[in-house]
């Protein structure tokens, strides 16, 4: 059953990067459409006390509403946890019962711990094949998720010792890149070694849907 999936998030590219993951858990199947909205920001836990967060949820709902008329719809929300493993989970629970109360039964949250950059820690083959100059990375066994500031140890990462005027740092929108390499080759959703709990609870999530 064709099945449409409505992408909010932080801002434009995690988005994308987001869309390009869930084709990638769902083997590219063509049943599958995905459509990036640009509002609302999907906003932080700081944001509750001025009541902005309800009305972030209260219009995404009103896009659900829109499309499930119509369509066999779900909505996709991401939000960087800025905390370690296990937050995602409180984190994912609170904006998928925010949803779920305003009507919004299928609501998926990606919630990464510390932060996006770290699910990209997944998969060190992808790095090379964006930017070869980039140091090798390979984290192993270790949970990614208890990686604070997980963009900024990736950026460290992968800076070469050498010839460092000729290799621009790893920027947020490589996430992208990095994403569509994980879509052409999702194979490689089978050889992951790292551990990321929000990254497997969200992949779960997504390819429980029957497409």
């Amino acid at each position: 059953m064709p099945v449409t999936f409505l992408v909010f998030g932080e801002d434009d590219s995690d988005r994308k990067a987001i869309a390009l993951l869930v084709k990638a858990f769902l083997n590219n199947n063509g049943n599958v459409k995905i459509k990036l909205l640009r509002k609302p920001a999907v906003l932080g836990r700081e944001a509750i006390a001025s009541g902005k967060r309800r009305k972030m949820a209260e219009v995404i709902a009103g896009f659900y509403r829109g499309f499930s008329k119509t369509e066999n719809t779900y909505v996709i929300v991401h939000r960087d946890c800025d905390d370690i493993h296990p937050a995602h989970e409180s984190c994912a629970a609170e904006l998928e019962l925010e949803l779920k109360s305003l009507g919004v039964e299928d609501a998926i949250a990606a919630t990464p711990c510390w932060e996006i950059e770290s699910w990209w820690m997944l998969f060190p083959d992808a790095f090379k094949n964006v930017r070869a100059c980039w140091n090798h990375i390979n984290y192993g066994s270790t949970d990614v998720g208890m990686i604070r500031n997980a963009k900024e140890v990736l950026i460290r990462d992968l800076r070469p010792t050498t010839k460092r005027e000729s290799c621009r740092d790893f920027k947020e929108d490589d996430g992208i890149l990095i994403a569509e390499y994980i879509r052409q080759n999702p194979i490689i959703l089978t050889k992951i070694r790292a551990q990321s709990g929000s990254f497997s609870d969200f992949r779960r999530k997504v390819q429980a849907i029957s497409v």
